[in-house]
């Protein structure tokens, strides 16, 4: 386990030192501009799909295939890959909540913009990347972490379909949205996009045993 982490890391170390100037820089701007609020729900998800850097190594070393002649369990391959993605959403986060504490103090974000905390901002931007993994996992070993063109095409046709039927629930019957009710439903989002993540990973775990085997 602790070895598919190593490997997972060292694939991403170059990509990671790009995220975290880029990351840097873009937060200096936005104090700037006052564009903070965007960077704290964004950089969780920069961090966290840094992972698809570790499919594309994947797929050009063709380490699925040698992966199947090793002594290592398929629980091990699936779990470490969701377990990176968990790491790196961390880091994400943290840089975010760090980010965020600064950015409100110096500009004062929070007696200005009642509605919108620094709380509320972190919860969005947790539940959008644990939302997006819970259909790219699955769709990525559906395409044996080689098509990952495919498996983006496919989460981002079925967030649409998601979305989009929901926007059609809304307005085609008596559900109202009310902005005072935004923390609700963001925290309610976040609960359903955690426990989705955790099924993902045994629907991940069941297509990478059946597509080992093809």
């Amino acid at each position: 386990m602790l070895g598919l982490l190593y490997r997972d890391f060292i694939n991403l170390k170059a990509s990671l030192r790009s995220i975290i100037l880029s990351s840097i820089f873009i937060m200096v701007v936005a104090i700037f501009f006052n564009y903070g609020m965007i960077m704290v729900i964004s950089l969780p998800v920069f961090f966290a799909f840094s992972i698809t850097g570790s499919f594309q190594c994947d797929a050009a070393l063709k380490w699925n295939k040698k992966c199947m002649t090793l002594p290592i369990s398929a629980k091990n391959v699936v779990f470490a890959r969701y377990l990176t993605f968990a790491i790196l959403m961390g880091i994400g986060a943290l840089f975010s909540f760090v980010f965020g504490v600064v950015y409100m103090n110096i500009t004062n974000f929070s007696q200005t913009n009642h509605h919108f905390t620094l709380q509320l901002g972190m919860a969005i931007a947790l539940l959008m990347p644990l939302f997006y993994a819970s259909l790219f996992f699955p769709s990525i070993y559906y395409y044996k972490g080689e098509k990952l063109e495919m498996a983006m095409l496919t989460c981002m046709i079925l967030m649409f379909l998601i979305f989009g039927g929901g926007a059609l629930i809304i307005k085609y019957t008596t559900i109202s949205f009310q902005y005072t009710d935004l923390n609700m439903y963001v925290y309610v989002f976040l609960a359903i996009s955690l426990v989705l993540f955790i099924l993902s990973y045994f629907l991940s775990l069941k297509i990478y045993e059946i597509k080992s085997i093809e």
